[in-house]
C-alpha cells in the first residue's frame, strides 16, 4: 500500500508512522525513511509512541533519522509524557538524554502523578518550578502533597489555603500546616475565617491553639465584622482572654450584625468605643445604635470632659 501511494504521488501523513511505531513494525519505517523527509512526515510522537508500546529499538531507530530531526523536536514530547504520567516513558527519555522544560515537575504535580513526581526529585529532572506544591494541594492531590512537602517544599501563594478550604481537604490542610511552612496556621486561619468555615476554623485552633490566640483580637473582629455568629461563640468557648477586645463589638455593630451585638453584650464584658455609637449611626444601622443606648450606656470618665476617643460603652 505504501509503495502505490509513492508510485501515485501521495505523501505519506505521520499517522503512518505513529502505527508503525505503536507495533514495532521497522519495515515500515525503513521504507519512510527511504522515501525521505519530502515525500513522508513522522513526527516526535513516533518516539514516545513506540516506547510506550515496549519497542525500545524502534525508539532508537526513529531517534538516530537524522533527516527528520526527531531527537531536537522531544521536548514537547517529554513534557507530555509527564503531564500524562507514563513513568516509564519519563525514564526512557531521560536516561537516554533527552531533555524536558525545566519547570515540568508542575505538570505531574497538578495531575497527581506521584510516581513521576519521586522519579523527577530524585533524577533532579524538571524541577525548576515553584508553584508545583500549590498546584497539588489546589487539586487535592494528598500524596503528591506529602511527597513535596517531605523534601522542602513551600506554597509560592498563601491564596492555596483558600481554595483547599474551599474543597474541604481537612487533610491536606493539616499536612501544610505541620510541614514547617512559615505562617501557615495563621494563614489558613484567615482564609478560614474569610470563608465562615467553623469546622476548619475549629480544626485549625486544635492544631494550634497558642497561635491563634495570639492573632485571637483580629480574628474576632473579622468575624464579628463577617457576621459569623458561630465562630464569634466558638472563640468565646474557647476561654481565652486574647480572642476579645473592644474591637468584636466595635465591628459587628458597624457592619450592622446585631445577633453578635447582642451575643457580646450578653456574653463578653469588653464593650466597645464610643465611637462606635456615630459610626453605627452613620451607616444607618439604628437597631443597633437604639440597642446599644438602652443597654450599655455611656460611663464618663470622672473628671474628664467625654470625647469620642475616651468614652467607652459598657455592660449595664
Amino acid at each position: 500500500m505504501l509503495r502505490w501511494m509513492r508510485e501515485h504521488g501521495y505523501h505519506i501523513n505521520y499517522e503512518v508512522a505513529d502505527g508503525a511505531a505503536s507495533s514495532g513494525n521497522l519495515d515500515v519505517l525503513r521504507f519512510i525513511q527511504s522515501v525521505g523527509p519530502e515525500n513522508a512526515t513522522i513526527n516526535a510522537s513516533a518516539i514516545t509512541t513506540a516506547v510506550e508500546n515496549g519497542h525500545h529499538n524502534v525508539a532508537e531507530f526513529l531517534s538516530q533519522m537524522s533527516e527528520w530531526n526527531l531527537r531536537g523536536r522531544m521536548t514537547d514530547e517529554f513534557s507530555r509524557a509527564i503531564e500524562d504520567g507514563k513513568l516509564h516513558v519519563v525514564q526512557y527519555l531521560n536516561e537516554n538524554g533527552y531533555e524536558s522544560r525545566d519547570y515540568d515537575i508542575y505538570k505531574a504535580a497538578e495531575n497527581g502523578h506521584v510516581d513521576v513526581v519521586r522519579y523527577m526529585l530524585e533524577n533532579r529532572v524538571g524541577i525548576d518550578a515553584d508553584d508545583a506544591l500549590d498546584r497539588a494541594a489546589r487539586r487535592g492531590h494528598l500524596e503528591v502533597v506529602k511527597l513535596l512537602c517531605a523534601n522542602g517544599w513551600v506554597l509560592s501563594t498563601y491564596g492555596v489555603f483558600e481554595d483547599v478550604i474551599k474543597n474541604g481537604s481537612f487533610d491536606i490542610l493539616q499536612i501544610l500546616c505541620q510541614s514547617g511552612i512559615d505562617g501557615a496556621v495563621r494563614c489558613a486561619m484567615v482564609a478560614a475565617m474569610k470563608l465562615g468555615k467553623l469546622e476548619f476554623v475549629k480544626f485549625l485552633h486544635e492544631l494550634d491553639p497558642v497561635g491563634c490566640a495570639d492573632e485571637g483580637g483580629y480574628l474576632t473582629a473579622d468575624a464579628a465584622e463577617r457576621g459569623y455568629l458561630d465562630i464569634i461563640k466558638f472563640f468565646h468557648e474557647c476561654g481565652d482572654p486574647r480572642f476579645f477586645d473592644l474591637r468584636a463589638m466595635h465591628c459587628a455593630a458597624v457592619h450592622g450584625h446585631l445577633d453578635i451585638v447582642k451575643f457580646l453584650h450578653e456574653n463578653r464584658e469588653e464593650g466597645c468605643k464610643h465611637f462606635t455609637l456615630q459610626y453605627t449611626h452613620e451607616k444607618g444601622h439604628h437597631d443597633i445604635v437604639d440597642y446599644l443606648c438602652e443597654n450599655r450606656p455611656l460611663k464618663r470618665v470622672p473628671n474628664t470632659t467625654l470625647t469620642a476617643s475616651d468614652a467607652t460603652v459598657e455592660r449595664r
